[in-house]
């Protein structure tokens, strides 16, 4: 089992436990967003065999998450989700569609369905060649009575909401949850929007009857705009869960949409149903049959009709119902399919351009488009990545343009479809964040490009704190969260970041934080400065010029960093004293560049180096063999130190420890002119220390 796989299953087992709520799985599990993808990435590209039960248990976690999520966020995106249930179908595993986790105390009640019949999931297919085999299915008895409807595919939180004739009032209104029982929203249904006209329309559709509502809650972009000044979410996905999983943002549902799609009509003891989704297209199967381009026709009109910049709501895709009137259906979605999208393409229009600042101080052109729904991605600002493809594309105010993902999210500009304005795009050539003039400098594609200079800008200055924070492993940090805590608390460099813990009152009061979001800040900062981090990853994460960490590594594997840095402090460490100008495979300019970074921020250096916990850079692969016994308190010891212990002797190994003198370990040794120590001869970690001083 691989260390990713471990890794979902002990999260699975302390959600299993309720070490874990799933609700806050993000605070308990920061890493959860990164090892998700890694996991998704090893499914596939791995040649080796997949656990199945794991994959399961993936699966399960990344469904209960988006179902009950506080902050409305997800670990992965609905096409990566796709992936992860189409490899359980092909190891003929069930794809989950009911929650296994429960949230903490704080969400809705839990109430069993009255018609558990109107929660049923819809089957998702990925070709058109699916959805005209599924229609010539269902309708190959009975095409004359039979209809069909293409309808979007919206993107919300699917409830179902029942109607009492009698207090003439929608009395409940249940998420799906495992299909038997759902959470209660009734409260903050009765505050969204639209449900005032939604229970106008429900008491003309049943009159006296009893009836249910199967409809998906949403957010328009122009409502999203509206609670991002209230309460900052990413996008509108994450707005509508987060207002929806948790009970005291009910005062935001006015911000939410009913989208009614299937309406049931409670006569006696049998349900009716009524499909009337909105912005449908309605045809029959003997039209289908006369003429089967039109499947294809009528999903591209929905598509067209959905996926631009005029439409208010987010869709990914296109539902078919077959609408059969003599049939009685098991539930609402057993006889409809879903066409699901993943769009790679988009058009759009450039609004404006402008430019901004990187961790470094580079300036990259960018560009204000109309929002464009591209790869499940609602897009509003691209990446010119350059000036020369600025020059390129010559990109005028109001241009058309072809936008096309690239890898999984990036939007990149692929061409004008049509003339806008007849001005060129300005960007301008000042620094958004500290308004110096930027400086030209010629890169090493041997084009133009620009960058802020300004040692004071506060982009460079928290560029450098997020940089050396993301080297030395943090998580949850990104580039915004250290930007807004050097403007809003004045903290001016690295070390008062890793002292953070000093400022965790004034952390809560910044906008958007609280509590829990400054404890796990200081928290995974006090991680940072506990755990064991090479003398060549910390120098290596200070961002000294053209040295990367993995160089940083190799010299002090080679030169003693503590020996390094008395001399450097006394001022004696130049090319006289030549073991760092000797190591191979750098130059001396190299070389020069990285005592010129340690003598300038030489301050800095001592201050951090008191506050992380430094240990030796081991030599590449570099590693001890022990020989007839185990000893894992020694392994990790030595471990710390910067050295592997290996099970098997290889060109790395740099000694050998033995409690078996006739090991056939020991005899390799022996031929190979490798030391060997003796297991008993004194304490193992006298030993350990003594082959690292002497023998790396």
């Amino acid at each position: 089992m691989t260390e990713l796989e471990k890794f979902i299953g002990k999260v699975y087992d302390k959600l299993k436990s309720g070490e874990y709520h799933i609700n806050t799985l993000e605070q308990s599990v920061p890493e959860m967003p990164e090892k998700s993808k890694a996991y998704l990435n090893y499914l596939e590209n791995t040649e080796g065999d997949i656990d199945k039960d794991i994959l399961m248990k993936f699966v399960i976690i990344q469904l209960d998450y988006y179902t009950f999520s506080d902050s409305g966020e997800v670990f992965i995106s609905d096409s990566d989700y796709d992936l992860a249930t189409r490899m359980l179908r092909f190891f003929k595993m069930d794809v989950p569609t009911t929650n296994t986790f429960e949230p903490n105390t704080t969400a809705w009640p839990i109430k069993k369905h009255s018609a558990p019949q109107m929660v049923g999931s819809v089957t998702k297919v990925f070709s058109l060649d699916d959805v005209s085999k599924f229609i010539e299915s269902e309708c190959n008895s009975t095409y004359g009575s039979t209809g069909i409807i293409f309808a979007p595919k919206y993107d919300g939180v699917g409830v179902c909401l029942e109607y009492d004739p009698k207090k003439v009032e929608i009395v409940s209104a249940l998420t799906r949850k495992d299909g038997t029982s759902g959470q209660e929203l009734i409260q903050l249904i009765r505050k969204c929007k639209n449900y005032d006209d939604v229970l106008y329309h429900a008491t003309q559709e049943f009159g006296m009857n009893k009836g249910y509502i199967k409809c998906e809650i949403v957010m328009s972009e122009n409502d999203f705009e509206e609670l991002i000044k209230e309460k900052p979410y990413k996008n509108r996905r994450n707005g509508t869960s987060g207002i929806i999983n948790t009970p005291s943002n009910i005062e935001y549902a006015k911000y939410l949409t009913i989208i009614p799609l299937v309406y049931g009509v409670q006569k006696s003891k049998k349900l009716s149903y009524t499909y009337m989704p909105a912005n449908s297209i309605t045809t029959t199967a003997t039209e289908i049959a006369r003429m089967p381009d039109l499947v294809e026709e009528y999903i591209n009109m929905i598509l067209e009709s959905t996926h631009n910049s005029t439409f208010e709501y987010r869709t990914d895709g296109v539902v078919i119902f077959i609408d059969n009137l003599h049939m009685q259906y098991p539930n609402v979605m057993s006889h409809a399919i879903a066409f699901k999208t993943n769009s790679k393409v988009a058009t759009t229009t450039i609004l404006y351009g402008y430019i901004s600042i990187g961790r470094t101080g580079k300036a990259t052109p960018m560009i204000k488009v109309e929002p464009c729904d591209l790869n499940e991605t609602v897009v509003t600002d691209i990446s010119l990545s350059n000036f020369h493809k600025v020059k390129l594309l010559d990109l005028h105010d109001h241009d058309k343009i072809l936008v096309e993902s690239s890898g999984d999210v990036i939007p990149m500009v692929k061409e004008v479809i049509k003339r806008g304005g007849v001005m060129q795009l300005e960007f301008g050539n000042k620094c958004p964040i500290c308004g110096s003039v930027l400086a030209p400098y010629v890169a090493g594609t041997g084009t133009t490009e620009y960058e802020c200079i300004n040692p004071s800008c506060p982009r460079l200055i928290s560029g450098k704190v997020t940089n050396f924070l993301e080297k030395l492993g943090a998580n949850g940090i990104s580039d915004q969260t250290i930007l807004n805590i050097y403007e809003s608390l004045e903290i001016k460099d690295i070390v008062d970041f890793l002292d953070i813990d000093k400022y965790k009152d004034r952390l809560i009061n910044l906008p958007a934080w609280g509590a829990t979001s400054a404890n796990n800040f200081c928290n995974e900062i006090k991680r940072i400065r506990s755990k064991p981090i090479t003398h060549g990853e910390f120098l290596g994460a200070m961002g000294i010029p053209g040295i990367s960490t993995k160089k940083c590594k190799a010299l002090f594997a080679e030169v003693d960093y503590d020996h390094f840095m008395k001399l450097c402090h006394e001022g004696k460490y130049d090319r006289a004293d030549a073991d760092l100008y000797e190591v191979k495979g750098f130059s001396c300019k190299t070389i020069d560049t990285f005592m010129e970074f340690i003598k300038s921020n030489m301050t800095t250096i001592d201050k951090l180096s008191k506050m992380l916990t430094l240990t030796k850079d081991k030599r590449a692969g570099a590693n001890i063999v022990f020989t007839g016994f185990r000893d894992k308190e020694i392994e990790e010891y030595v471990g710390s130190k910067g050295v592997d212990v290996s099970d098997n002797i290889n060109g790395q190994t740099i000694a050998v420890i033995t409690a078996n003198k006739g090991s056939g370990k020991t005899k390799k040794a022996i031929e190979r002119n490798i030391p060997i120590f003796d297991a008993y001869s004194a304490p193992l970690t006298e030993v350990c220390d003594y082959i690292i001083a002497n023998l790396m």
